[in-house]
């Protein structure tokens, strides 16, 4: 059942006797200013929940990524570590240490997106990361917000526990014969999730964080499933002013990624709120683009499905933001993804030409 883990930082030590539960974190950011931004995820794996697989990207600039899978058992319990990638909570509810130590492979965003799975060169990446914050941390089960769309029935992703915090990173990384990029409080939001992953009946969905100079940032997760008509399950909030305040995204609303085209197009999401009334939030530019395929039934990894010799899966894509609310901008992330779509369509790949 769902339930707030906003006290339950650490991995669970005990783990539940339940075909595909899994334990998942994950933290994004994006330095515009270098045009840097990276998913870095850490999961239990859920055939096997004692291992850890590590699932992250870094997106450089002029198309060029960095992608890395591995799966490893941690020596300490009370640390998520693949071996090469770790996760320390330093200070719950306030600081998180990502170290990672070890082979990376390089592709081109192009490649990912067109060509389906290939291997690419690998070389050594090195990184100490971070994370801090002093804001409220939103609970996604947390009692009293719409019930109504709190749906646990058609949330296929981790719906016993979903928590999320906007900060920013610190720290230095390291790649290949010394290419190096020093980070100094870079926008950063992080996650960590828990149930239940199940993509079979996966339709679309939305997820997506946006932080603004000016102090004030959005959470989105939303859901599109199997089954259920419309919008099947989700949430969002905002935080202004230090406080934070349930929003729900309009049923008209832009964002969702309804034609194989649009991957690039820019798109206004529509927001209501008992506190803060309607407001907009316009995503004017979308930077970069790192597709994550779903293997069924709860497996991934970086490429669309082109080639795969697995016939049951899908993908989503993550990409960089950039934000207009009232005219400030900032920027985020977001994941979108539409089942009905083919990676061989000429309209998707009319995206990378």
């Amino acid at each position: 059942m769902p339930h707030s883990i906003i006290d339950e930082e650490y991995p669970v030590e005990v783990l539940p006797d339940r075909p595909l539960w899994g334990e998942n974190y994950v933290l994004t950011y994006y330095d515009r200013e270098a045009d840097l931004g990276s998913l870095l995820s850490m999961g239990r794996w859920v055939l096997q929940p004692g291992i850890w697989r590590n699932m992250s990207y870094i997106a450089l600039p002029n198309d060029r990524v960095l992608v890395s899978r591995n799966y490893g058992h941690s020596p300490d319990p009370r640390v998520a570590d693949s071996g090469i990638f770790r996760l320390e909570v330093l200070e719950p509810g306030r600081r998180l240490r990502y170290t990672f130590d070890g082979p990376i492979e390089e592709r081109t965003q192009t490649d990912l997106n067109t060509g389906g799975y290939r291997i690419g060169q690998n070389s050594p990446l090195r990184f100490e990361l971070v994370f801090e914050s002093e804001l409220p941390i939103w609970d996604m089960h947390a009692a009293g917000l719409h019930e109504e769309t709190e749906n646990a029935a058609a949330n296929f992703n981790s719906p016993e526990g979903h928590v999320e915090q906007h900060g920013r990173i610190s720290g230095t990384i390291v790649y290949g014969d010394g290419e190096s990029y020093h980070l100094r409080d870079v926008p950063a939001t992080r996650d960590h999730s828990r149930g239940i992953r199940n993509f079979t009946r996966y339709k679309g969905h939305i997820w997506g964080n946006g932080i603004f100079p000016g102090g004030r940032s959005f959470h989105i997760f939303t859901l599109k499933t199997q089954g259920f008509d419309g919008v099947a399950t989700g949430r969002a909030a905002a935080i202004v002013n230090g406080r934070l305040h349930d929003i729900e995204l309009a049923s008209d609303t832009g964002g969702w990624l309804d034609a194989p085209g649009h991957l690039f197009a820019p798109f206004t999401m529509r927001f209501r709120s008992r506190t803060l009334g309607e407001f907009e939030v316009e995503a004017i530019e979308l930077r970069s683009s790192v597709p994550l395929a779903l293997t069924m039934p709860a497996d991934h990894y970086w490429s669309v499905p082109t080639g795969s010799r697995v016939k049951n899966m899908t993908w989503v894509n993550e990409q960089k933001v950039i934000w207009r609310w009232d005219g400030e901008e900032g920027c985020g992330h977001i994941e979108r993804g539409n089942s009905r779509f083919s990676a061989t369509d000429p309209a998707w790949l009319a995206n990378f030409t």
